[in-house]
């Protein structure tokens, strides 16, 4: 319990009353299906040696902006890896029955992600990071304020 809570209005500490811009970060997140529709059929042109029978497992076919969405949703390749959430993915791709399968299922996720996808998404990735530095150099900056005059100045007075 917070003692500060009990003390007389004048004791507590004053918030500011200034407007502040407020700071943002950026948070990256998957394509829209109809973008991604759009975008990878048109970058995977670039890559035409590509083994598409890696897209189709236990007779069904790898949702790839499923599995976009889930590795970036999941926080990214980095964090997939790390805390190992390709039977996680596998599952929100609708491979809930062969999970059970681990190892083999979850390299075969991981597999088709690095070959049909781990390039367009890190394309993607720079290509959001640019525009939002863009955004961040457009908003409009607060005023610098006037420098203080110094101990040496006030002294010298």
């Amino acid at each position: 319990m917070s003692t500060l809570r009990h003390a007389p209005q004048m004791l507590r500490p004053q918030q500011n009353q200034q407007q502040q811009t407020p700071v943002s970060r950026f948070v990256f997140r998957p394509m829209s299906q109809e973008v991604f529709q759009i975008a990878y059929p048109a970058w995977l042109e670039e890559f035409p040696s590509l083994d598409t029978s890696l897209l189709v497992l236990d007779n069904r076919t790898i949702d790839l902006w499923k599995l976009h969405c889930g590795v970036i949703l999941a926080g990214g390749i980095t964090r997939v890896i790390a805390f190992d959430l390709w039977p996680v993915i596998s599952a929100q791709l609708g491979f809930v029955d062969l999970v059970a399968d681990g190892p083999a299922l979850a390299y075969h996720i991981q597999r088709v992600y690095r070959d049909f996808l781990f390039i367009f998404d890190c394309g993607y990735y720079r290509m959001m990071v640019k525009r939002y530095q863009e955004w961040q150099r457009a908003l409009p900056r607060a005023p610098d304020k006037a420098p203080e005059e110094s101990l040496d100045e006030r002294v010298s007075e």
